[in-house]
């Protein structure tokens, strides 16, 4: 008589990787989405909500990006930007007041402004059409004084504001010169010593981030270092080796001490550390190269999200998208990858940051609607779009039958799960079967399923496919393990296989 046994006992997931080949590592996944891969758990994402309630459009449109005004009590400020227009959130009335002062003359196809804070003060540049301005969180934002040049991209180091890929004209740019001032709200004027010129490789300066005392300087076609080496020269320069450059640049992002991830010119992610330039794991590239729209890709924008040391970039998924509509994001810490898809929203700039020193860290973005949204909220769906999350075990092979699945998860209230199985690399999706997390035993914290076929199911590779449905508004599904289970072909047994 047969014996039942467990063909692939699935635990520690790893999350996405394209690159994977069938049968060789359970614990990755070519297929899943809108699920977090965290710690080697697979649970479903929150959803997507307006921020603090607010559902007036802005009046002038669209929203370019998003800034914050960090004081030195680490309250922060939230702004957005528009090509004509800066707004900031009044936490009191939840209104978005004007804070502009002179209008901005930007235009709808600028890339989302570039900001940091240099000695206590917000300067922002929005894509070179007008002049860096400062906000100092009271009162507009103004220009800054001694005149200093149209600029494309800055960084605040040590004592110094620099402004990359300037011009005197607003017109005419200088795209591989910096200018930089120890006096940036008088002296501007141009003399000796206070520019430093990237001519080892042909491409503009688009983007710079700070990694501890060094500037990583983002060309389209290059990375450089840049960093302070005391007088009479200041700044020493040097191309890092790299023979690709930055493709989106509000794409650079700093995570934690690790460096800056970014995506460049071939469609990679790529992280450095001020000194080395290295791709991350090609898990997910082919994910973004498949499913990018290239032509729209330079609006893509990265922020990291300290509470679980994730980098997230949105992105356009192809010609039709006004804005972002995918995000990949990537755990820098343990290597995880995971996906997401916004059917109801797409979005122009994406932000994390925390109103104080005793809140949570919030993640939030602007959208081609012309609101702003919390993202990973306690929702159910977003904003009222229905979330289809899933994971699939991918191809998983065992010449004989499959009998079913011992499954564990979170034991969860309000959260439901979908299970089905697929046989011999076909499309179709068999024996649906639905299983509530509340549990039987309410000490105890996680909870077992056993999915069970009516008939076993012949085949040589099966994958198995689960999906959360979560009821409530905190609540998530989180799957621990899965057991496939089977019989295996005894000896002399007909073989049915056929390929699909």
């Amino acid at each position: 008589m047969q014996q039942e046994t467990t063909f692939a006992a699935i635990a520690g997931f790893e999350g996405l990787d394209e690159t994977l080949v069938p049968g060789t590592n359970p614990r990755r996944t070519r297929s899943l989405d809108n699920v977090k891969v965290h710690n080697g758990r697979v649970s479903g994402v929150l959803g997507t909500t307006k921020y603090r309630g607010i559902t007036t459009a802005s009046a002038t449109t669209p929203i370019l990006g998003l800034m914050q005004y960090q004081g030195s009590d680490l309250a922060t400020s939230v702004l957005r930007v528009t090509p004509t227009a800066v707004h900031k959130l009044n936490t009191s009335t939840d209104v978005w007041d004007v804070v502009t002062g002179t209008a901005l003359t930007g235009a709808t196809t600028d890339l989302p402004p570039q900001s940091d804070m240099h000695k206590g003060v917000l300067i922002f540049t929005n894509d070179g059409q007008d002049r860096p301005r400062k906000y100092t969180n009271s009162g507009n934002t103004a220009v800054l004084t001694g005149t200093p040049p149209f600029c494309k991209s800055l960084v605040s180091l040590m004592d110094f504001l620099i402004l990359f890929n300037i011009s005197t004209d607003g017109t005419t740019f200088q795209p591989r010169t910096a200018r930089y001032s120890n006096d940036y709200d008088a002296d501007w004027a141009l003399c000796e010593g206070n520019e430093v010129t990237f001519n080892e490789t042909a491409g503009e300066i688009n983007c710079a981030k700070r990694v501890g005392n060094v500037v990583v300087v983002g060309k389209s076609d290059n990375i450089n270092q840049l960093r302070y080496i005391g007088h009479p020269t200041r700044f020493f320069q040097e191309p890092l080796k790299f023979d690709q450059g930055v493709f989106a640049p509000r794409s650079m992002a700093t995570v934690a001490n690790a460096g800056v991830i970014f995506l460049a010119t071939d469609l990679q992610l790529y992280i450095c550390d001020g000194q080395i330039v290295k791709p991350l794991p090609l898990r997910v590239q082919r994910k973004l190269q498949s499913t990018m729209d290239i032509a729209q890709a330079k609006w893509a924008t990265g922020t990291a999200f300290p509470d679980d040391d994730v980098y997230h970039l949105i992105y356009p998924t192809s010609a039709s998208d006004t804005a972002n509509r995918g995000r990949i994001s990537y755990n820098f810490r343990t290597g995880e990858f995971y996906h997401r898809t916004y059917d109801g929203h797409q979005f122009t700039d994406i932000m994390e940051f925390r109103l104080s020193n005793i809140t949570s860290n919030l993640l939030i973005a602007s959208a081609s609607d012309d609101r702003v949204y919390q993202m990973d909220a306690a929702d159910d769906d977003d904003d009222g779009t229905p979330i289809n999350r899933y994971y699939d075990t991918d191809w998983q092979y065992f010449d004989g039958s499959f009998t079913g699945a011992r499954l564990v998860f979170r034991r969860r209230r309000d959260v439901r799960v979908k299970i089905r199985v697929a046989a011999d690399f076909s499309d179709k999706w068999l024996y649906p079967k639905w299983f509530d997390l509340r549990g039987s035993n309410a000490t105890k914290e996680d909870t077992e399923i056993l999915y069970r076929l009516p008939e076993p199911l012949e085949g040589r590779a099966f994958n198995l496919r689960v999906n959360f449905y979560h009821g409530g508004t905190t609540n998530v599904g989180e799957l621990h393990q899965i057991h496939l289970r089977g019989m295996p072909r005894l000896a002399g047994e007909a073989n049915v296989y056929q390929a699909a």
